[in-house]
């Protein structure tokens, strides 16, 4: 009489197959999301009220923990600032561009959020001028908060598209 006994598992088998799933499970993952794209700004920061130039003003971008200090014309760039798309948006109607957080500090000064800062992907964006208030001013301001619009033509797209 024959007895039938299981096979042993063999586990080098079993971990290259678990291996295999797991890095096929990465790569559609990070397919899905796209190629990274970047963009580049630069950037002025004035006084508010005298127009001025402001140097050394600190600049960041937390989305990609990016910073830069602005040169005595009040100017800073920064390159490879991370290409972030607003997936409403998008489902909408396809952007050209993507957005970022711009936080701006001066000693002295009340500082600036831009949020929703347009960033086009793979070019230089001359601009936006941050006009920063000083510090004292008005009623005890904490912060400036600003929130850019979208792009123009990108709206005006959008209303034609769904025009009825």
């Amino acid at each position: 009489m024959h007895i039938l006994r299981p096979k042993r598992l063999n586990w080098s088998i079993l971990l290259l197959i678990f291996a295999s799933l797991a890095a096929a499970l990465v790569l559609y993952l990070v397919m899905r999301q796209g190629p990274r794209e970047y963009g580049h700004l630069d950037v002025s920061v004035i006084d508010a009220y005298t127009l001025q130039p402001l140097a050394g003003a600190v600049l960041v971008v937390p989305e990609s923990d990016q910073s830069a200090r602005t040169d005595f014309d009040g100017r800073a760039q920064i390159f490879g600032v991370p290409i972030l798309r607003t997936l409403a948006q998008s489902k909408l109607l396809p952007e050209s561009y993507g957005t970022c957080t711009l936080l701006v500090y001066h000693e002295g000064y009340v500082p600036y959020a831009l949020m929703f800062l347009r960033v086009p992907a793979g070019q230089m964006r001359n601009g936006p001028t941050i006009h920063m208030f000083p510090e004292g001013e008005g009623d005890g301001l904490r912060a400036t908060t600003v929130v850019e619009s979208p792009d123009y033509d990108w709206v005006c797209k959008l209303v034609e598209k769904y025009r009825q």
